[in-house]
This record gives structure tokens, sequence and C-alpha cells, in this order.
């Protein structure tokens, strides 16, 4: 009868260590899983960001580099008119 009860006890201690160790392991990969996905999530977003503002840092210089250039062309026009409208004419 001891032989019965220290066997199933042991095999009760094997069953709930056997149980706890699975539950450690299937903890962990979920973690594992979790973390891997909250961190490209995290990831993508700030690269995302920071994509999205280097565009708009472009996008506002390539319109100052367009008034810029349209002020240039706007002056030289002026010029060419002036120097047209006050160039001697010869007959």
């Amino acid at each position: 009868m001891i032989k019965f009860l220290r066997r199933t006890i042991f095999i009760g201690f094997l069953i709930i260590s056997l149980t706890f160790n699975a539950a450690i392991v299937v903890s962990e990969a979920a973690y594992n899983i979790a973390y891997g996905l909250l961190s490209n999530a995290v990831s993508i977003i700030y690269e995302t960001a920071d994509l999205s503002s280097s565009i708009g840092w472009k996008k506002s210089k390539l319109h100052e580099e367009v008034a810029t250039i349209k002020k240039q062309i706007e002056t030289e026009q002026n010029l060419i008119k002036s120097l047209k409208n006050n160039e001697p004419k010869l007959l």
C-alpha cells in the first residue's frame, strides 16, 4: 500500500511538474511572439512617421526653390522688357 501511495504521489508530482513546465514554455513562446509583433509595429510606425516628415521637409524645400526660381525668371523677364524698351531703334 505504501508503494502504491508513494508511486501515486510521485506520478502526481511528475504530472504537475510537466504541466507547469509546459505552461512556462507556452507563455514564453506567447511572450516572444507578442514582443516581436509589437516591436515590428512600433518600428513600422516610427519609420513611416520619419519618412513622411522627410517627404514633407523635401516638399517644402522644393516649393521654396520653385518660388525662388520664379522670382528670378520674373526679374530676368522684366530686365529683358526694359532693355527692349530702351533699345535705340535703327532704321
